[in-house]
């Protein structure tokens, strides 16, 4: 097992991670949960190798780096809809699905901020910052 890279950052306000289990279930190395579990007001977000987890309270969920890269976080804004706002694993194989890891819940221009500033955080897990894809409006 490798040196495990953590970042802790701020949770932007109505963030929830999809497909999450509770940490005894998702495979998560005990010292990564240990991490995880010290900021639990927190996105925290660790990797060892090309496993990546993403951790929230009790609950985290997996990533294969292997497999999914790269991030990004794609947002449409509302207009007759509710609009969108969430970060994705892009599948490298086109016969893949793409995994929903955060939905940060409704788009604001105020959350595009808190996002950004997490996205500039994630460069020392990943290696790179997730692109913004602006999607346009929800029409």
């Amino acid at each position: 097992m490798s040196e495990i890279v953590f970042v802790a950052l701020k949770k932007p306000g109505g963030a929830t991670l999809c497909s999450a289990l509770p940490h005894n279930k998702s495979g998560i190395p005990i010292a990564a949960r240990r991490l995880g579990t010290a900021h639990t007001s927190m996105l925290t977000f660790a990797r060892d190798g090309n496993e990546l987890w993403v951790m929230c309270g009790p609950l985290s969920v997996g990533v294969d780096l292997a497999l999914f890269k790269p991030f990004a976080i794609d947002f449409l804004r509302p207009a007759r809809g509710p609009g969108l706002f969430l970060m994705e694993a892009r599948a490298i194989d086109a016969q893949r699905p793409h995994t929903t890891l955060l939905d940060f819940g409704r788009y604001s221009d105020a959350a595009v901020e808190d996002v950004i500033a997490l996205a500039q955080g994630l460069q020392q897990v990943l290696g790179y910052v997730p692109e913004l894809q602006d999607w346009g409006n929800d029409c």
